[in-house]
C-alpha cells in the first residue's frame, strides 16, 4: 500500500504538461537562462517538488554528476521532468529557488477558477510582461511557477527586484 501511495505521490507532483519542444529549448537552447522549472527530488522517504533554475541544474547536477550516465541533456531533463528519475536531495544538493505547495490556497484557486483567476488575483502587467504581484506570499511562489509551467508561460526570477517575470514565449 505504502508503494502505491508513493507512486501516486510522485505521478501527482510531476504531472507538469512540459512539451518536448519545450525541453528541447531548454537542453539546447536556453541553458543559460534561468528559467525556472519543477522537478521531483527525495528526502529519505518523502518525495517533494521544487523549483530550480535550468541553468543550475545543467551546470551543478547533469556536467558535474549525469554527463556519463546520460549521452545529452535532453534525455536527462526529460526522465527527470517526466519524474522518471528522482534527484535525493542529500546526494545531490542544489539550490532550491521554491518548494512547491500543491495543497496551497493557490492551487484550490487555480482548480476551480482557472488561469484568468490567478492571473487576475497573483499576476500584474508590467512593462507588457507578466511579473508576481505584491498579494503572492512567498510560500505559494513554487506552485504559482508549476501552474504558469502548465499553462505553457516560462518563470525567471529578477535577481534585482526579486519578482518572477512569466514569458509565453522563450524569444520576449
Amino acid at each position: 500500500m505504502r508503494t502505491f501511495i508513493i507512486l501516486l505521490l510522485i505521478f501527482n507532483l510531476t504531472s507538469c504538461n512540459y512539451e518536448n519542444s519545450f525541453i528541447k529549448k531548454l537542453s539546447e537552447n536556453y541553458r543559460d537562462h534561468y528559467i525556472i522549472i519543477s522537478i521531483p527530488i527525495i528526502n529519505d522517504t518523502d518525495t517533494s517538488e521544487v523549483c530550480v533554475t535550468n541553468t543550475e541544474l545543467y551546470k551543478y547536477i547533469y556536467s558535474d554528476r549525469f554527463s556519463n550516465q546520460y549521452s545529452n541533456y535532453y534525455q536527462f531533463l526529460q526522465l527527470l521532468i517526466e519524474g522518471k528519475l528522482i534527484l535525493d536531495e542529500k546526494k545531490y544538493p542544489i539550490r532550491k529557488i521554491y518548494r512547491v505547495n500543491n495543497n496551497s490556497q493557490l492551487r484550490s484557486e487555480y482548480d476551480s477558477g482557472g488561469l484568468n483567476l490567478i492571473m487576475s488575483k497573483y499576476l500584474i502587467n508590467k512593462e507588457n510582461k507578466l511579473a508576481n504581484s505584491s498579494k503572492l506570499k512567498w510560500e505559494d511562489r513554487g506552485i504559482l511557477v508549476k501552474v504558469m509551467l502548465n499553462e505553457k508561460f516560462y518563470p525567471i526570477e529578477d535577481d534585482y527586484s526579486g519578482e518572477i517575470w512569466f514569458f509565453k514565449s522563450f524569444d520576449e
